[in-house]
């Protein structure tokens, strides 16, 4: 049975290269590719993949929000972060999600074909050079992000004020009110504890919702 994936990341070379690596095998098409977590939502729900493979951090709306909107819309589809973080809270956060794989970019393209075939025969997919304790940590106990501390809307709001749009370009995006933004913006850093959108950036890379600059 040919497996159907959708492909979602924001550098053109890393979805190029993520296809070419699967569709070697022979077992796995590549429906449909997407550059940022909102188109990534809209092509899982058009095109109904077996898996999709998602990076973390992306424009619009990262990985995370992308895998929570794609569990309620398309349970069916399994999902995959291929990521550059490793870290027990990313990890965590994946778990808590539903994501049944989790890949690092720091490890090549060579156990992708792999997690593809696990997690789309209803399995998990771990990358192997992920230390086990991390893992059983998250499992455990988990090490909590403070973007827990937000709803959905609030992660999107921050994510688009880090990346330096105005409450009137965030409510055109949101199909919001630009004093509704204001309000989500305020309650976002009052739960963060920042006071400035330079503090709200430098919180938003640090955890992987923007890219380091």
């Amino acid at each position: 049975m040919t497996i159907k994936a959708v492909v979602a990341d924001d550098h053109e070379a890393v979805r190029y290269a993520v296809r070419r690596i699967l569709e070697r095998e022979r077992l796995v098409v590549v429906v449909g590719e997407a550059s940022d977590g909102r188109e990534a939502v809209e092509a899982v729900a058009r095109l109904k993949p077996d898996v999709v493979i998602l990076d973390v951090t992306m424009p619009h709306l990262w990985g995370p929000g992308a895998a929570s909107q794609i569990k309620r819309t398309n349970p069916n589809t399994g999902i995959i972060f291929y990521t550059m973080h490793g870290t027990s809270e990313h990890i965590y956060g994946a778990l808590k999600i539903g994501v049944q794989g989790y890949l690092l970019k720091s490890s090549g393209l060579r156990q992708l074909s792999v997690a593809v075939s696990a997690v789309a025969g209803g399995g998990t997919y771990f990358d192997s050079s992920l230390p086990r304790e991390t893992i059983e940590s998250a499992r455990r106990c988990g090490a909590e992000s403070p973007l827990e501390c937000l709803s959905g809307r609030e992660q999107e709001v921050l994510q688009l004020v880090a990346e330096g749009k105005s409450s009137v370009a965030i409510a055109a995006e949101l199909g919001l009110a630009p004093g509704t933004v204001d309000v989500y913006r305020h309650r976002v850093m009052t739960k963060l504890g920042v006071s400035s959108a330079v503090q709200l950036g430098c919180f938003a890379a640090e955890h992987g919702v923007t890219p380091l600059t």
